[in-house]
């Protein structure tokens, strides 16, 4: 713009200068144009105004330069902000992402455990329960065994205790018809011989009876241990089905939570 001012202003003063009156006839008075007064005077302004567009268009070029400095170093300040705000944001959430991820990680490793506890638990008390059914099992065998052999001691106590009386009579009864046989040698054979085989008869009657006594007893025996067996073998099977089902159950659960 100064360069166009300065040009502008080139030539100004030179070539002929025609003076005007008032209206529209030139006027006819003297020419100065050549007057070196006057030239003096246009080379002095024209000197004047050359320098002053040159330092104006100084001015001008310092101040553009000026402006344009304080823009770039605006605009470098903030692309440096910029920058420096999206590096943070970047650190942001880089930390939060791995601040996230470990928290999941944590939860993970947390519920994991959770579970395997859970499960050795519900395996433990699976294992104790079973244990404990086995041992309630083993000890009403082992009671039963015992009854059952208490019984059969009793029947054969009884048995014996029966038979050794039955025959102790028998030898009573068979004494004192030799006795009786001793003491009347007149008495008859026959009677002797009836006395004998009717003491003989008791006998075989009270160990028969004896016998079937003593076969019931150990039936009975036998069958309250099959009983007891049997019902023990229930039991069993009902804690083994209960301690299953609670660890099944307890899995379930770690499951649903998990």
């Amino acid at each position: 713009m100064a360069n166009e001012i300065l040009q502008a202003g080139k030539g100004r003063g030179k070539g002929t200068r025609t003076f005007f009156s008032s209206g529209t006839t030139p006027d006819t008075g003297p020419d100065f144009s050549q007057d070196p007064a006057v030239l003096a005077a246009e080379t002095t302004a024209d000197t004047s105004y050359q320098t002053a567009a040159q330092q104006a268009d100084a001015t001008l070029n310092q101040e553009t330069q000026s402006v344009q400095d304080n823009l770039q170093g605006a605009y470098d300040t903030a692309t440096a902000a910029y920058n420096q705000a999206l590096a943070d944001h970047t650190v942001q959430e880089q930390t939060a992402d791995a601040m996230a991820d470990q928290a999941y990680q944590t939860a993970l490793a947390a519920d994991q455990q959770a579970y395997d506890t859970a499960a050795a638990q519900a395996q433990d008390a699976f294992q104790q329960g079973s244990q404990n059914a086995a041992q309630v099992y083993q000890a009403a065998l082992d009671q039963a065994d015992q009854a059952r052999q208490v019984a059969d001691q009793g029947a054969d106590t009884t048995y014996l205790s029966a038979i050794t009386a039955a025959w102790n009579q028998f030898g009573q009864a068979q004494q004192a018809a030799q006795n009786a046989d001793a003491a009347a040698h007149q008495a008859d054979q026959g009677s002797y011989d009836q006395t004998a085989v009717k003491a003989q008869a008791t006998y075989d009657a009270v160990a028969n009876q004896l016998n079937q006594t003593s076969t019931q007893a150990q039936a009975q025996a036998q069958a309250t241990h099959d009983t007891t067996v049997s019902q023990a073998l229930t039991a069993r099977t009902a804690a083994f089905n209960l301690a299953q089902a609670a660890w099944s159950n307890a899995d379930q659960a770690v499951q649903q939570e998990a």
